[in-house]
């Protein structure tokens, strides 16, 4: 018998069960509320701290899945970049070849964020 809830069965049902040998199963939600906690806590922090742009030196930088515009800085994190991933393209994803300008943008911002690459 699985009860789908709790305090869903009745008295009589959980007896008769009982005396028929029958085991009674709860579904049970707390490894998925505590995973669905997990990930609010996750997303409330990549929005606070990764998520959005901001201009370093001149250069527009992007994190936490921010959607740049062309010639946008890819990092980590917004507030405390320790990485360069790219450089957006302008369609979701990174220029593939980087022109003179792109290189010169990603050195200057790594200096400027004493980021290695």
């Amino acid at each position: 018998m699985i009860d789908l809830g709790k305090n869903n069965i009745t008295k009589s049902a959980v007896l008769l069960a009982k005396n028929n040998n029958l085991e009674i199963c709860r579904t049970d939600v707390t490894n998925a509320l505590e995973s669905f906690v997990g990930e609010i806590v996750s997303l409330n922090h990549t929005l606070e701290d990764d998520y959005g742009e901001k201009i370093v030196d001149g250069h527009l930088i992007v994190g936490g899945g921010y959607f740049g515009q062309q010639g946008a800085i890819i990092v980590d994190s917004i507030t405390m970049p320790t990485r360069i991933f790219g450089v957006a393209d302008g369609l979701g994803s990174l220029k593939r070849e980087l022109t003179e300008a792109d290189q010169t943008s990603v050195k200057s911002i790594a200096k400027s964020l004493a980021i290695e690459i």
